[in-house]
């Protein structure tokens, strides 16, 4: 095993960013570290919220390989180097968007956004727990269950499409905005039947997580969205599916979630087909009779 990388150069930095560049260029790190070096770098979250296996398939070296490299970053293993990953990942997380737009860098913006876009969504359906994924499209596919979909301020457009688009395929399904009368009085009148959806990322709306929390105290099956699994949104949900939303601008992106809300609506219109396509032709029919769309 090679020495630990000296003092001045990585312990004494604070992130595990920094600690991986220092150690890309490093004499020390051999070939097959240096994918390991490589691949955390490319995808942070593969570190913070994937495992040793997703690491090491990644980058297609043993685990021999991370081991020796956190010890030559001074860390005690893959542990210490994916705690070391969460915080960094959080502190990123509570910039304001006044914070970021100082270190926007405007240099081929188009290009790094395309290329954050793509793995975002790659990053979060390569990592979705397909069980869970599995479950929710089940209870979102029960008949006699009410569905109450619900959004941050950030996320309220894709709430609001992707309940749309289930009121489509299936009955039941509502919008709950976050008016304190109207959020009120839909928890007193939910019971364990409801299956909630609650979509947000970091610095969460206060209002959400404690509706979600009421809703799941009360029995009701929660769905959370969210870009952190051990958020308090997810903390409080049945089920959660963790979305990628990094960007190089200004704002969270939206777009994994937004195809991940495609996808679940697509398998609840597998599941649900006969039910689906009747509710859908009979919405065809009437948009036809009215002339509400052209082309």
């Amino acid at each position: 095993m090679g020495e630990p990388m000296k003092p001045t150069s990585t312990a004494r930095l604070a992130s595990v960013s920094e600690l991986l560049t220092v150690a890309a260029s490093a004499p020390s790190t051999t070939a097959a570290e240096a994918r390991v070096v490589q691949a955390a770098l490319a995808d942070p979250h593969l570190v913070a919220f994937g495992t040793m296996a997703d690491l090491t398939e990644r980058a297609g070296v043993g685990a021999g390989t991370v081991a020796r490299l956190c010890a030559k970053l001074s860390l005690s293993g893959f542990a210490d180097l994916q705690r070391r990953a969460q915080v960094e990942l959080v502190a990123t997380a509570g910039q304001s968007a006044a914070d970021r737009i100082h270190d926007t860098d405007p240099a081929d913006l188009l290009s790094r956004v395309a290329e954050a876009e793509q793995r975002n969504v790659s990053g979060t359906f390569e990592r979705l727990d397909r069980n869970a994924f599995g479950a929710a499209a089940a209870a979102l596919a029960t008949h006699n269950r009410h569905v109450v979909v619900m959004g941050s301020d950030a996320a309220n457009g894709i709430a609001r499409q992707f309940g749309q688009e289930l009121a489509s395929l299936r009955p039941q399904v509502e919008f709950l905005d976050g008016n304190p009368v109207t959020v009120a009085r839909r928890l007193a009148l939910g019971d364990a039947t409801d299956v909630v959806v609650a979509i947000d990322v970091r610095r969460y709306d206060a209002w959400l997580v404690d509706t979600v929390k009421r809703f799941a105290d009360s029995g009701a099956e929660v769905i959370a969205l969210t870009d952190n699994p051990r958020s308090k949104l997810a903390s409080s949900a049945t089920v959660h599916l963790t979305f990628r939303c990094d960007s190089p601008g200004v704002f969270d992106s939206f777009t994994a979630a937004l195809a991940l809300l495609n996808a679940l609506n697509a398998e609840v219109a597998t599941q649900m087909k006969t039910e689906a396509a009747a509710r859908l032709q009979q919405l065809e029919r009437t948009w036809k009779a009215t002339q509400a769309l052209e082309g």
